[in-house]
Order: C-alpha cells, then sequence, then structure tokens
C-alpha cells in the first residue's frame, strides 16, 4: 500500500503536526486523517531522500548551479510556452547542454517522467537543486494547468533573488579585504620589524627605559613571536567553533537574532530578509500554492532563522482563522509599512500583488541601505587601519625622539 508524508492541522489544538500515512489513494488518505481530527493542507507520496540530502531548513545551493538552474527555468518557461511537449522539451534541453553534470540531471528528470511520475516528483529527486520552493511552485503549475506561466514566475524570482543576494554579498566583501589586509600588516611589522627596532634601542638608549607605548608594542611583539603556534590554534578552533554553532538551528538563530540589533547592519539584513520572502510568499500566492504552505516555504528563503522562526509562528495563527497581517503586527519584527501594505492586499483581496510591491519597496531600501552602509565603512575603515598602523609606527618612533633629546 502507497505511503503518504502529510502535514496538517490538528483541530484539538490548532497546532501542526507532520508524518507518514499509508493509504490506496491520496484521497482515502485525507479520510483516514479526518477521522483523526487531523486537517491536511499538503500531501505527497512518500519519497526516498537523494543520497546526501540536506537534513536542514536550510539548503545551500551553490553559484553556478543557481545560474544553472536559472538558465534551465527560462528554457523550459519558453519550449512549454511554444507548446513543445514535457518530455520532449527536458531531451532537447538535454541534447544541446554540454556541461555533464547538469544534463546528466535534465536527463533524470525526464527518465523520471517516462517511469510515471509528475514533473514536480521529479524536480523533488533533486534536492539539492531545487528546493521547496521551486517544487511547490511547479507543483501548483501542474494542477492549474499553467505550467509556463508558473516557471516564467519562477525565473523572475531566481534573477531578483540572486541579485539581491549578491547586492548584500558585495556590503560584506569591502570590510572583510580590508580587516585581513590591516591584520596582515600589524602582523608583519608585529614580526619582522620591531623586534629589529628593539636591538637598536637597547644600544641607543644605553639602559634608558623605553617610553610606555613602546614597552608595550615590543611585549605585544614578543608575545606574538613566542605564542605564533598557539594564537594561530586558538583562531582556528575559535572560527571552527562558530562554523559548528551556525550549523545547529538554535544557533544559527542566535546568530541571526544577534545580526538583527547590530546598528546599520541589523536594518539591512531585515530589509534583505523582508524582500526574499515577501517576494517569494507573492509567487507562491500567485501560483496558487495554499497560504500555509507559502508561509513555510517564504519563511527558509528569507535568509534569517529569526525572520523564519516569526514566520512559522504566524502560520499557526492564520491556521486558526486569524488574518496575516495580525501575527505579523504581533511578532513586533516587522516595519508598520509591511504589515500595513498586508493588510491593505487582505482588505482589498489583492495580497499577492501587494506583497509584489512590498519586495520592490524593499529591493530598493536595500539598494539604498547598501549604499549607506559602504559609505560609512569605507572611511571608517580606513581611520582604524590608520590609527592601528601608525600606533605601531609612532611607539617605534618615540625612543628615535627620545635619543635625539638626549643628544641636544
Amino acid at each position: 500500500m502507497p505511503t503518504y508524508c502529510y502535514r496538517a492541522i490538528d483541530a484539538r489544538t490548532g497546532r501542526e503536526q507532520c508524518g507518514r500515512i499509508d493509504g490506496p489513494t491520496p484521497e482515502q488518505a485525507v479520510l483516514k486523517l479526518k477521522t483523526q481530527q487531523l486537517y491536511p493542507f499538503q500531501i505527497d507520496p512518500a519519497v526516498k531522500a537523494a543520497p546526501g540530502a540536506a537534513a536542514s531548513r536550510r539548503v545551500w545551493i551553490r553559484g553556478s548551479q543557481r545560474e544553472e538552474r536559472l538558465h534551465f527555468t527560462r528554457q523550459m518557461a519558453a519550449l512549454l510556452r511554444a507548446g513543445v511537449p514535457l518530455l520532449r522539451a527536458l531531451e532537447l534541453i538535454a541534447r544541446q547542454d554540454h556541461r555533464p553534470h547538469w544534463r546528466s540531471v535534465v536527463l533524470s528528470l525526464g527518465d523520471s517522467i517516462q517511469s510515471g511520475r509528475s514533473f514536480s516528483d521529479a524536480l523533488r529527486r533533486e534536492p539539492r537543486i531545487f528546493d521547496l520552493r521551486f517544487v511547490s511552485i511547479v507543483k501548483a503549475g501542474e494542477a492549474a494547468g499553467r505550467l509556463d506561466e508558473c516557471l516564467d514566475r519562477l525565473a523572475g524570482l531566481q534573477e531578483k533573488s540572486e541579485r539581491l543576494r549578491r547586492r548584500v554579498q558585495a556590503a560584506s566583501i569591502y570590510p572583510a579585504v580590508v580587516g585581513t589586509v590591516a591584520a596582515g600588516i600589524v602582523t608583519a611589522l608585529m614580526v619582522f620589524v620591531v623586534p629589529r627596532f628593539e636591538s637598536v634601542f637597547s644600544g641607543l638608549l644605553r639602559g634608558e627605559p623605553l617610553p610606555l607605548l613602546t614597552r608595550g608594542v615590543i611585549a605585544s611583539a614578543r608575545f606574538l613571536q613566542t605564542h605564533a603556534l598557539a594564537v594561530s590554534l586558538a583562531l582556528a578552533v575559535l572560527g571552527a567553533g562558530l562554523f559548528l554553532v551556525l550549523q545547529t538551528p538554535r544557533g544559527r538563530c542566535h546568530w541571526d537574532a544577534l545580526l538583527l540589533r547590530v546598528p546599520l547592519l541589523g536594518d539591512l539584513c531585515l530589509k534583505a530578509a523582508i524582500a526574499r520572502f515577501s517576494r517569494t510568499l507573492g509567487v507562491l500566492l500567485t501560483s496558487g500554492v495554499p497560504i500555509l504552505t507559502a508561509l513555510e516555504i517564504a519563511g527558509t528563503t528569507a535568509g534569517n532563522e529569526r525572520v523564519d522562526a516569526a514566520l512559522q509562528a504566524t502560520r499557526g495563527r492564520v491556521a486558526a482563522g486569524e488574518p496575516l497581517s495580525r501575527p505579523l503586527i504581533a511578532a513586533r519584527l516587522f516595519p508598520p509599512l509591511l504589515t500595513g501594505l498586508i493588510e491593505v492586499g487582505e482588505e482589498s483581496g489583492r495580497l499577492p500583488e501587494m506583497l509584489d510591491q512590498v519586495a520592490d519597496i524593499y529591493d530598493a531600501e536595500v539598494d539604498r541601505a547598501v549604499d549607506a552602509v559602504t559609505a560609512l565603512l569605507e572611511p571608517a575603515l580606513i581611520v582604524f587601519m590608520a590609527m592601528v598602523v601608525g600606533t605601531v609606527v609612532i611607539a617605534l618612533f618615540l625612543p628615535i625622539v627620545k635619543v635625539i633629546q638626549s643628544l641636544g
């Protein structure tokens, strides 16, 4: 007997439950769930997870795969709009694609469809490339008979998401590069330059005490020389520990909550998260995905666990019959502009269109925030770097000034 994975709302508690149930057909499985006072909003055939599938909610996709997936989506939308059958479209794409990995993925999709699976089920068997958002929109397009339109929306969503990701990434590259260069320069001064000046100073001053700043710099240089291996190991352990903590849901949630409290950077992260989930939620609702499923998927695409947690808490209240805007206001995380526009969209019956407008607004806000953060970081980092290097240089020149004064 077939087995189905389900997500349902428990009528007794109002909470979501997930699990598996046996039934000859999906309809029979739904009836069996309802007898247990469980009302499913998603039910799919149980498919064995692909080897190496990610266990976490957030699935990371390499940049090259994102580009290949976008190209594939555009090709599929164009071919289906031209009236080419689905299987024939996959064959044409596989024939002209010269990248071995991606060609094997497309051929695998064609084999799954030939064996009787739907396109969305075939995509679900490649979780490293096609995430839950992609599969859900395709499944909604299949159900509505508008697969080409849904693939067009998916391609536009991927393009805008990639543009937003690159803008946020660009804001973080500059300070990382400047910080790395500053650390390298200071380390080189401490390890190779300061020790040589120490021997020169001991001969020039003939036992007189060095200035306090110079003594501090020389002591730091000695510490780095003596404990270089220990410092390197400590930094490596600290970095590995932080990486491991960020792999856990609780660690990511605490880290993302901390990021939201950082001045300027927190505002940028929140606006980027709002732009991501608003656009994803709008496309999902336009494609016909149920709102509870759409909220779950949109939360995972926000890129911030704190925002995701707020959206998942919202799902329970929406399932109980509340409008979407009310729990978002109660979360005290989202700005009034977002909740106000969503409330207007619910009242006018145009929530997907309003979510698209919200995403456009916050895309522009992210652009302005990135420009503002970059404009402030550039002089701040240059001043910081100048202060650090200048402190070392001044510490090395103070004994020389003292020698000159004694000679005078």
